[in-house]
C-alpha cells in the first residue's frame, strides 16, 4: 500500500457502497499511518468520548473482522473507564449491513439485516438514560 501511495500519489481500493465501485485515497487519508506510525489516534479519540456507545458490527463482514467489535469495546474499557460500550453483533450483516450508499435506499425497510441493525439501535436507545 505504501509503495502504491508513493508511486501514484493515491491508493485505489474497492468500495463496498456500490457494485464495481472504487475509491481513491490520497496521502492525507493515510497521513496518520505514514507520519506518526507509533501514535494511536483511535485510542486518543476513544478517551474523549463521554456518552453511551453502541458498537454495531455484522458477523458476515469480510472487510473488517467481526472480532474488531470486541477489540474496540476493550479499547473503550481501557482508555475511558467512564464509558461502558455495548456490542451488537448483527447476524448476517456484512460491511454495509445490506444498505447501499450512505443512507437506506429503495427496499431497505424490507432488508432483514438492515432491520436487525435498526432493532439493535432501538434496543440500545431504550436501555437506559443517555
Amino acid at each position: 500500500m505504501r509503495r502504491q501511495l508513493e508511486e501514484n500519489g493515491y491508493v485505489e481500493r474497492e468500495c463496498g457502497r456500490g457494485p464495481g465501485g472504487k475509491v481513491r485515497l490520497g496521502r492525507s487519508w493515510y497521513r496518520h499511518h505514514l507520519d506518526e506510525p507509533d501514535r494511536d489516534h483511535f485510542a486518543e479519540a476513544v478517551a474523549g468520548v463521554r456518552c453511551p456507545v453502541l458498537i454495531a458490527h455484522g458477523d458476515a463482514d469480510d472487510s473488517v473482522p467481526p472480532s474488531h467489535a470486541d477489540l474496540i469495546a476493550t479499547m473503550f474499557r481501557e482508555h475511558n473507564p467512564g464509558v461502558t460500550p455495548k456490542v451488537a453483533m448483527i447476524p448476517g450483516g456484512e460491511h454495509n449491513f445490506g444498505v447501499s450508499g450512505y443512507r437506506p435506499g429503495p427496499g431497505s425497510a424490507d432488508n432483514p439485516i438492515a432491520r436487525r441493525l435498526y432493532d439493535a439501535l432501538l434496543a440500545f436507545l431504550d436501555s437506559g438514560p443517555l
